[in-house]
């Protein structure tokens, strides 16, 4: 991934059972041109669990 160019974009969810943040963290070290943003109190499926925010985010993210 250090020779991808495109920029990515990592959401977790700070409460994921399923894939714990230490393997996004692990993914945002490989990727050198990514933004990652955790989100407290979500689950495995951050989009829904915090729509509102996780969407917010993503604009920003988008716009920047």
């Amino acid at each position: 991934m250090p020779t991808m160019q495109a920029k990515l974009f990592i959401a977790w969810s700070g409460c994921d059972e399923t894939v714990p943040v230490a393997r996004g963290i692990k993914l945002l070290e490989r990727a050198p041109q990514a933004d990652m943003h955790i989100f407290a109190n979500a689950a495995h499926m951050v989009m829904i669990d915090r729509p509102r925010e996780f969407n917010g985010v993503v604009r920003d993210w988008l716009g920047s």
